[in-house]
């Protein structure tokens, strides 16, 4: 894992094009996983959590398949 594999909240709410308010609830709700580093720190987000949940939401986004 590198440092590239780690991402702000600033830098997820520019790749997701939301307001950093928008990231938080995100966490907050459970649907986007964080770690914060210390208890004073900031969150963090890792590269692979992020591509889940934009998989998950490009899925919903989508609807069922048919078939």
């Amino acid at each position: 894992m590198s440092t590239n594999d780690i991402m702000t909240i600033r830098q997820v709410a520019e790749r997701l094009q939301v307001h950093v308010n928008t990231v938080y609830n995100y966490i907050s709700r459970g649907d986007l996983k964080a770690v914060k580093l210390s208890r004073n720190g900031r969150w963090r987000i890792f590269k692979e959590d992020l591509d889940v949940f934009i998989g998950l939401r490009i899925a919903e986004a989508q609807g069922p398949e048919e078939g």
